[in-house]
């Protein structure tokens, strides 16, 4: 197991490191997390919707259920005074009998009392009471109807309720049996009323956990006090079929409750988890895959392979990508390497040994014209050939190890400058002056000297062979805080426009001076000839 990402970059990175993060990878997670948790908020709204369509379902069949519920609570509570009117309808005095005596009284007291009746009526055809019974003090004191009323009775039975001093009864009617000795006689009625009782009506509904109230017909139709209540409400009709009342039932059933706390945890362990799901994933995807991709694309950026360290530690993939970036690596530095080593070789090759190689050829070509006139002129001509070649090849041999020429740091700055004359000296007769201090020569490093010697060689080169001068003059002196070299003919002068791409020469001795710090100008001079100017910083003395 590797180490944590956060504990490798707290012991291994340095705190100046920083990771720059492409703004598309930042983007495009961005956007994966963005759709991750889309999708989860459209999955729960899709069980939020399920939720609800699955209450609403439940809701409709509660309502249903208690509604018939209801419905019979009022047909039972109703049932008492139903029987005692179609029962004392045909016991009570037939029609046109003048027998209000006791025994009737006492027979309708009776039954009021067995069906817990409030009051009873027994009206004649007109509508005049002949007999009235009540059995608390409470009990309306006039019938329901009045005889115009009662005369647009459309059938021989009347249901209704009324309401009168903040209570509500429920009233029922029939007419009276016709009698046996009369039978042609206008018929009376017999109306009841029983009180709805609110404690008795909510003792009878206990079980199914409900409320009962009767309330007035204004306050009918008004929301439940929860989303979780079910409602019913039946409206209580007068004679005119207008509400007298409303009874209404509230109820919150077991199975409501439990689903809607159900589901409420559901979507809440649901949107929970969806929530930490994305979360881990994006801190997975940017501790695996965001903070690898910094670290690569930092390590190629300033070339440290040793930035990927990390990666090598923590494991897996990452290190196998981490091993081919550094081999990646590895190779593009060989491989600059090899150029750089190329550019030198071209460059030592161009400045000294071919230089070398083409002097010495001029002296081998001046010696032979020399045999037959002056044997001893070509004997020295050819001696100075062979040393010269001989040094070639040391330099070569240097070369081809990866050595600068040592031999030029060994002499003295002027000895060598004289050195490079004398080889080229066969080429055109050229008068050579030095304007050299020694002492500044001194406090050159063992790279700049060599340096500088290979750009007065190119310089004396080009004017040997290409200016035909016929004196040049090299010069070494201090200048400001550095120092300035400074090779001058009287030859033909220079014309950058005649020099295509500014020559292989030019462009080494502008290499050279870039490598010791120094700068490097060409110019023509008046009234002819040109100047190499090479200026060098000088290190300091302590």
């Amino acid at each position: 197991m590797g180490k944590p990402w956060h504990d490798i970059h707290d012991s291994t990175e340095p705190r100046s490191v920083k990771y720059s993060i492409p703004r598309h990878i930042i983007l495009r997670i961005g956007f994966l997390l963005a759709a991750l948790l889309a999708i989860q908020l459209g999955i729960l709204a899709c069980l939020s919707l399920i939720e609800r369509r699955a209450v609403r379902e439940i809701f409709a069949d509660e309502r249903e259920e208690h509604g018939r519920l209801l419905d019979g609570i009022l047909r039972m509570e109703g049932k008492p005074l139903q029987m005692f009117v179609e029962d004392y309808a045909r016991r009570a005095l037939p029609a046109g009998s003048d027998d209000t005596g006791p025994a009737t009284l006492s027979m309708l007291a009776a039954g009021v009392r067995t069906h817990e009746i409030a009051a009873a009526w027994l009206l004649e055809a007109d509508g005049t009471v002949r007999i009235q019974s009540d059995a608390v003090e409470a009990s309306p004191q006039s019938p329901p109807l009045t005889p115009l009323q009662i005369a647009r009775l459309p059938s021989e039975n009347a249901h209704f309720y009324l309401a009168r001093a903040g209570a509500v009864y429920e009233v029922r009617g029939l007419r009276l049996a016709a009698g046996a000795s009369r039978p042609g006689a206008p018929r009376g009625w017999l109306f009841a009323a029983t009180r709805w009782d609110i404690p008795r009506l909510q003792t009878t509904v206990l079980p199914l956990d409900a409320r009962v109230t009767i309330i007035q017909p204004a306050q009918a139709g008004l929301s439940p006090p929860s989303e979780m209540t079910v409602r019913i409400e039946r409206a209580l009709t007068d004679f005119a079929g207008q509400p007298a009342a409303v009874i209404r039932l509230d109820c919150e059933p077991p199975e409501i409750l439990v689903l809607g706390t159900t589901n409420r945890a559901g979507l809440f362990w649901v949107g929970a988890f969806g929530v930490i799901a994305v979360g881990i994933c994006g801190v997975c995807l940017w501790r695996w895959i965001v903070v690898p991709a910094s670290v690569l694309r930092r390590s190629l950026a300033i070339h440290d392979p040793g930035l990927l360290q990390p990666l090598v530690e923590a494991g897996g993939d990452m290190e196998i990508l981490a091993e081919l970036m550094r081999d990646l690596m590895d190779t593009r530095h060989q491989l600059e390497r090899t150029l750089v080593e190329h550019a030198r070789l071209s460059r030592d090759l161009h400045d000294g040994v071919i230089q070398t190689i083409y002097a010495a050829g001029m002296n081998v070509a001046g010696a032979r014209s020399l045999i037959a006139s002056n044997p001893t002129l070509a004997a020295e001509r050819l001696d100075r050939s062979c040393a010269a070649l001989n040094n070639a090849v040391l330099d070569v041999r240097s070369v081809i190890h990866g050595l600068e020429p040592e031999a030029l740091g060994k002499r003295l700055f002027r000895l060598n400058v004289e050195s490079i004359y004398s080889l080229l000296r066969p080429i055109r007769p050229v008068e050579l002056q030095t304007k050299i201090d020694d002492a500044v020569c001194a406090r050159f490093t063992p790279e700049q000297t060599m340096h500088a010697m290979q750009i007065i060689r190119e310089a004396l080169a080009n004017s040997f062979r290409h200016s035909n001068a016929t004196a040049v003059t090299v010069r070494v002196q201090a200048w400001a805080d550095g120092s300035v070299i400074e090779v001058e003919d009287n030859g033909s002068g220079y014309e950058p426009a005649r020099v295509k791409g500014g020559g292989r020469g030019l462009k080494n001795m502008a290499t050279r001076a870039a490598e010791i710090g120094g700068t490097i100008a060409i110019e023509a001079i008046e009234p002819k000839g040109t100047r190499v100017r090479l200026t060098i910083p000088l290190p300091h003395v302590s």
